[in-house]
């Protein structure tokens, strides 16, 4: 028995020079390692709902809600806004 263990580590030794890193497992891959194990299919199938909802959420088109009616208040306040941002930008710059 302690023959085949010290042959083991010979060819270990010629296999994988010293100076080379060993390979680590991340913890991440074994957690899906142990997910895919007790609940087969999980990533793949959690993995394709989030991309079908994301292009379905994509296929939407743009809606701006009260874009049509805007008061004299609402002008102001955006007036107000975009001449601080241009200021802020402006300062930025110099």
């Amino acid at each position: 028995m302690f023959a085949s263990y010290n042959y083991s580590i010979i060819v270990k030794l010629i296999l994988i020079p010293a100076y080379t890193l060993e390979l680590q497992v991340s913890w991440l891959f074994v957690f899906l390692v142990l997910l895919e194990l007790t609940w087969p299919g999980v990533t793949l199938t959690k993995m394709k709902r989030l991309l079908v909802r994301s292009i379905k959420w994509l296929r939407y088109p743009l809606f701006f809600t009260g874009a049509g009616n805007i008061s004299t208040k609402k002008s102001w306040f955006i007036g107000v806004i975009a001449l601080d941002i241009g200021r802020c930008v402006v300062s930025a710059g110099s």
